[in-house]
C-alpha cells in the first residue's frame, strides 16, 4: 500500500535570498509579486529529520555554507494550500487556532533560539490571485474563523455580486451566509545569516490542518476494480492504495469510513546546493487501528504506530500526501 515515489518524501522548506546563493528550507528574492524562488550555490542541506503525525509536524535541518564567505538569504517555508470553504465547513481541516493569522501555531528556531517570522498570505481562485481585491474590501481572507465570516457579512451587495461572478464566494452552500471559495497560500520566511563552514540548525514545528472526509462505505469496497478505485475520484491515485489496503479497510467495517489526509511540500528542498545528505522521515499514525497509505518506497514499520523512510543523497520529485483511515 506504500509504494512508488519515495522521492516525494522530503523537506518542505525553501529559500528566497537577496544574494545569488541558493538554499532549501530555498533561495530567491522578493519581487513585485512577492517571494520568488531561486537556487543557491552556497548552502547545502546536510541533514533533514521530518516527523509527521495528525497532531504535530516537526522538521529539523542541518545546513552548511560551503563557501569561504558569509551568505545572507531569505529562508522560506511554504504550507500546502488550504481550501477556506473546507476550513469553515463540515469537512473542515483540523485548524488549531482559527481566529489567529498564525492559525497552525507555526514556530521556528535557529541554533536553539526563536526566530520572528514574517508571513506572506495569498488567496487564489484556481490560478487567479485575488489577494488585493479581498484586501481592499477588508476581508480577513487569511484567518479561517469568525473574523473571516464577519468581514464577508459587511460587504455591500454590489461587491458581493462581483465576488460571486469571480467564483470567489457562494451563498448557496452556506445558506444566507457568503462562503469563501478561494484557496489560501501561506509562506513563512525570514532572513538568515550563514557563516562560512559553520553548521546551522533550523527547526520548524506546527500543528497540521488535517482534512476530514468519508472515503466510502464498507459494502462498496468489494466487486470490480472500478468500484474499489472509483474513476470519478482521481485523487485516490495520490495515495497509491492497493488491494491489500482495501481489504484491510473492508475487514470488520460495517458503515461509513472516515478518512483524512495531510499534505507536505517537499519539492522546494531542491533549491539548496546538491541533494539532502541524510534524510529521515517518520510517520506516526497515532492509533494502532488507524490505516495508513501513501506513495513511497522503502517504508519500514518501526513501532506500533510509526513508520520510517531513510535515504542518502536524496532529491525529492513529488510532494507528500498521506492518507489516514479510521474504520467505524
Amino acid at each position: 500500500m506504500m509504494k512508488n515515489y519515495l522521492s516525494s518524501l522530503l523537506a518542505a522548506a525553501c529559500i528566497f535570498g537577496s544574494c545569488t546563493a541558493r538554499a532549501n528550507d530555498g533561495a530567491a528574492g522578493i519581487g513585485a509579486g512577492g517571494l520568488e524562488f531561486r537556487q543557491s550555490d552556497a548552502v547545502t542541506m546536510e541533514k533533514e529529520n521530518l516527523y509527521i503525525s495528525r497532531n504535530l509536524i516537526k522538521v529539523e535541518y542541518v545546513f552548511r555554507n560551503v563557501t569561504t564567505a558569509p551568505v545572507d538569504i531569505y529562508v522560506a517555508f511554504p504550507l500546502p494550500k488550504i481550501s477556506m470553504i473546507d476550513a469553515l465547513g463540515i469537512s473542515r481541516p483540523n485548524v488549531p487556532d482559527p481566529n489567529n493569522v498564525n492559525f497552525l501555531d507555526f514556530s521556528t528556531t535557529v541554533n536553539g533560539q526563536p526566530v520572528q517570522m514574517q508571513m506572506q498570505s495569498k488567496a487564489f481562485v484556481n490560478t487567479q490571485d485575488i489577494t488585493s481585491i479581498l484586501t481592499q474590501l477588508g476581508v480577513k481572507f487569511n484567518i479561517p474563523g469568525e473574523q473571516l465570516t464577519k468581514s464577508l457579512q459587511v460587504i455591500n451587495s454590489i461587491e458581493l455580486d462581483k465576488l460571486k461572478s469571480m467564483k470567489a464566494i457562494d451563498d448557496d452552500v452556506c445558506g444566507d451566509n457568503a462562503c469563501p471559495l478561494w484557496d489560501l497560500e501561506t509562506i513563512y520566511y525570514w532572513q538568515q545569516h550563514f557563516e562560512p563552514g559553520v553548521e546551522t540548525k533550523i527547526v520548524h514545528s506546527y500543528r497540521p490542518a488535517t482534512s476530514m472526509f468519508w472515503l466510502s462505505k464498507a459494502e462498496n469496497l468489494v466487486g470490480t476494480k472500478d468500484v474499489r478505485y472509483p474513476s470519478s475520484d482521481p485523487s485516490y491515485a495520490a495515495w497509491c492504495m492497493d488491494d491489500g489496503f482495501w481489504q484491510s479497510i473492508k475487514k470488520g467495517s460495517s458503515g461509513d469510513i472516515a478518512a483524512g489526509n495531510i499534505k507536505y511540500i517537499l519539492l522546494t528542498a531542491n533549491s539548496w546546493k546538491g541533494p539532502i545528505g541524510d534524510f529521515v522521515l517518520t510517520i506516526d499514525k497515532g492509533d494502532p487501528k488507524t490505516l495508513l497509505s501513501l506513495c513511497g518506497n522503502g517504508i519500514k514499520k518501526t513501532g506500533a504506530t510509526t513508520f520510517e523512510i531513510r535515504a542518502k543523497n536524496y532529491r525529492p520529485d513529488k510532494d507528500l500526501d498521506i492518507l489516514f483511515v479510521n474504520k467505524m
